[in-house]
């Protein structure tokens, strides 16, 4: 593997820098920028223009249409039309590259322009975290794409996807009269992902730089893959300078770690510990009370809720409009279905208005072809009952392929809700095996982040 040195030249366009590092994008059009990362019909041909100076160019080179051929994208499919092999197939050299080049940012001014809201307001006049999410996802494909672009603008035909979510933390409600900076940056690699957070922050006033307040904090972790192969491919490697940097990326190491660690005990792998097997016991003796006459059948309280009647399902034909670059179904997209679908089954469960409170552990396990039946089945896992206590609630995207009538998981989203103030969410009792799984696993997740805040907030104050 070849790595080029820091102090090489660095060419974005036809403009050759001679310093060492780019300056950090400050993404002026995101609606521009982003809109390659999610698109719609003909957007290759109206997409605006973009000047060989300006050093976003290798990003727009990922188009919908990437061979350039002309028509449209079901026409390409049909005909089996194929990009062809780059003439370095061989392999591009790697080169250093340091935080800050993957740096982008935008500002959506719901305060400045407020005609904005139309596409992202909701029904109590916040905003739509759902859509917040789409926006999120689409950075986090720039900030990759940005970290993936060589020094001499032949960037190998790679394929980059969101390999999971693995936190996002909402701390501040979104008003709509406010102005948002979204801003994002690579802080760890390893051979083909890539760790990349995200801050989404209020702006002071009429201001499109002063920070307010933090609002949210994102951990995505994305994956390069060959375009042609679907196999890895390896991406930069990360340079760190400064000892701030040093320390962002050893805590983002260590998260990391913690991850994998928590996805090696999971319960499809590791029979539960010796107090999760009490904790089922006691639940099971409970269920009985509710359900068995040899125990002395009571009648159940209202309070408490069968968690396999706490569910809520949903059926999408998925489109071509909503799909990513790839020809895929946009994974923002995806997010945006599920927490909408997961807030509804949190209004009827507590019959309040929830707060977001958390999206964690969010796989990707198989991308969602354009036309496919799309289910999403949304079950409360989790509600200690307690005043002010939060409840989980996890989603689980299957797809149908018409043609072939197979059944398959794609996603999982595990999402975390809180009535307002004073307000005491029914408690849910499991009386299956399978819902006692459910319910022990997002026990763990629940004590995990029952302080609502686990990200360090000296790291976040870093980023």
């Amino acid at each position: 593997m070849q790595i080029l040195p820091r102090s090489s030249f660095v060419t974005w366009g036809s403009r050759v820098a001679t310093s060492r590092w780019p300056q950090a994008t400050r993404l002026h059009r995101p609606i521009a920028l982003l809109s390659a990362f999610h698109t719609t019909p003909g957007w290759a041909q109206t997409k605006p223009p973009v000047s060989s100076t300006n050093p976003l160019t290798p990003l727009f080179s990922v188009v919908p249409n990437p061979a350039g051929e002309e028509g449209f994208w079901v026409d390409l499919e049909s005909h089996g039309v194929s990009r062809p092999p780059p003439a370095y197939r061989g392999g591009s050299p790697l080169m250093y590259k340091r935080m800050g080049d993957s740096y982008c940012e935008f500002v959506l001014p719901f305060r400045d322009h407020p005609e904005l809201l139309d596409n992202y307001i909701n029904v109590h006049g916040t905003i739509r975290v759902g859509r917040v999410l789409e926006e999120l996802d689409k950075l986090a494909g720039a900030v990759a794409y940005r970290h993936c672009a060589d020094a001499y603008n032949r960037t190998p035909p790679l394929t980059i996807v969101t390999a999971s979510v693995d936190r996002i933390e909402l701390r501040e409600d979104i008003s709509s009269d406010k102005n948002y900076k979204f801003s994002g940056k690579v802080c760890q690699v390893g051979s083909s992902s890539m760790e990349i957070y995200l801050k989404m922050e209020s702006l002071k006033g009429d201001s499109r730089s002063q920070v307010q307040d933090l609002i949210l904090v994102a951990h995505f972790t994305m994956v390069a893959r060959d375009r042609e192969t679907q196999k890895a491919i390896k991406v930069n490697p990360l340079f760190m300078q400064t000892p701030r940097e040093h320390k962002i990326a050893d805590i983002a190491s260590s998260i990391r770690t913690q991850r994998i660690e928590r996805r090696q005990k999971a319960l499809t792998l590791v029979p539960p510990s010796a107090a999760e097997r009490q904790l089922m016991h006691r639940l099971y003796l409970e269920s009985l009370q509710y359900t068995d006459q040899r125990f002395d059948k009571q009648h159940k309280p209202e309070h408490i809720v069968w968690s396999d009647e706490a569910i809520l399902e949903s059926v999408t034909l998925t489109m071509p409009q909503d799909r990513n670059v790839h020809h895929k179904i946009f994974g923002g997209y995806l997010m945006r279905l599920a927490l909408e679908l997961a807030y509804a089954q949190a209004s009827l469960f507590a019959k309040r208005s929830p707060k977001v409170l958390a999206i964690d552990d969010i796989t990707f396990k198989k991308p969602v072809p354009i036309g496919s039946v799309l289910y999403l089945t949304s079950q409360v896992t989790y509600s200690s009952g307690l005043p002010n206590g939060s409840y989980e609630i996890s989603v689980t995207a299957d797809v149908i392929h018409p043609s072939a009538g197979v059944r398959e998981t794609t996603n999982v989203f595990h999402l975390t809700f809180k009535g307002p103030e004073g307000a005491q969410a029914p408690r849910i009792l499991p009386r299956t095996y399978a819902d006692l799984m459910r319910y022990i696993d997002a026990n763990r997740r629940y004590e995990q982040h029952k302080d609502e805040f686990t990200l360090p907030q000296v790291f976040v104050e870093d980023l």
